[in-house]
């Protein structure tokens, strides 16, 4: 039986855990190439969420009741990536069952004395969520946060950084891409 009471292999939650259904924002960070892009999409899809989501429920921290439906978890991404897209950082919210041992101080209290910040899960469980993730997505960090917080809605910043072969600028100049991509530059909805 592992740290969140499930037994390895098996979605059955055993008795002697006292899990608690807690909100918190993940820190992803993921080489997307052999991902369809972030965001779940239609089964038989390969995604970031979809292999997060999975991951989570074999460890426990969603139930079998809520496996299937993420509106019951609550999950939210921040932002959104196509396919083969990279992130350095990007934060989904998810309502995960976490052990009432590993849960974090309330936001505002000291640091725990398993060195977990301001709202921050201990490290060992993220460790223990990465231990099941593949190489090419990590979870940075696992924060505690309001019971209606979302991702998508709590984001005040997205920056994006493309890179292009120079060959991709067809005889034209940096200078006429910079004028070009200025365009796109501000707020969008």
């Amino acid at each position: 039986v592992d740290q969140f009471g499930k037994m390895a292999g098996h979605a059955c939650v055993a008795q002697a855990k006292a899990l608690v259904k807690r909100n918190v924002a993940l820190v992803l960070a993921f080489c997307g190439t052999r991902y369809q892009g972030l965001q779940m999409a239609q089964e038989g899809t390969t995604t970031i969420e979809g292999v997060v989501h999975r991951v989570l429920y074999e460890a426990g921290a969603i139930s079998d009741a809520n496996a299937m439906d993420r509106k019951k978890v609550k999950w939210s991404s921040a932002s959104r990536t196509d396919k083969g897209v990279h992130a350095a950082a990007c934060v989904c919210s998810v309502k995960v069952l976490i052990d009432s041992a590993f849960d974090a101080p309330a936001a505002g209290a000291d640091a725990g004395a398993d060195g977990a910040g301001k709202g921050q899960l201990p490290q060992a469980l993220v460790d223990s969520w990465n231990d099941r993730l593949p190489t090419d997505i990590r979870i940075l960090a696992a924060l505690r946060c309001g019971r209606n917080s979302r991702a998508h809605t709590m984001c005040s910043l997205r920056e994006y950084e493309y890179l292009l072969p120079a060959s991709a600028l067809r005889g034209h100049t940096a200078d006429d891409l910079a004028r070009l991509l200025r365009v796109f530059e501000g707020t969008h909805r």
